[in-house]
């Protein structure tokens, strides 16, 4: 904290901000979530690259076993901690997601706003039927 205070920021995200390039704030964010899920201890015996990794996965079954895993794979590497790529090979061992293509991704987007844009448009036809007959029961009482 003297370190913050001694930066003139009162907060971790306002140093790394203020500071530039130490770290990406992003990833900063994500570090805090992995925190969050895994806790201080395990934390420290994993390193700073797979606390964010564990931020990321889909169950707290998993955190388990990755924070396992990643032990495992410090004792056998005499304790070195891992890197960014060997903290994200191993989530994925541990938490498998399927990586959907850009285009596939961009394309599925694409169709949800169609559908979403054909559904606005009906909703619109529907509220001017109903304005149309309004207005002609408004010129008829008026009549």
């Amino acid at each position: 904290m003297d370190v913050l205070r001694a930066a003139g920021c009162s907060n971790m995200a306002m140093f790394l901000r203020d500071m530039g390039n130490l770290v990406e704030p992003a990833r900063y964010e994500s570090f805090k979530t992995g925190l969050k899920k895994i806790g201080v201890d395990e934390a420290k015996a994993i390193g700073s690259c797979a606390t964010i990794e564990a931020g990321l996965c889909s169950s707290r079954a998993a955190e388990k076993v990755y924070v396992s895993t990643v032990r495992a794979w410090v004792n056998d590497h005499g304790g070195t901690l891992p890197t960014r790529q060997t903290s994200h090979r191993l989530l994925l061992q541990v938490d498998p997601r399927v990586e959907v293509p850009d285009s596939v991704r961009r394309q599925n987007e694409l169709a949800e706003l169609r559908a979403e844009n054909a559904k606005l448009r009906a909703e619109n036809n529907s509220l001017k039927r109903k304005l149309e007959k309004m207005e002609k029961s408004i010129k008829k009482v008026a009549a």
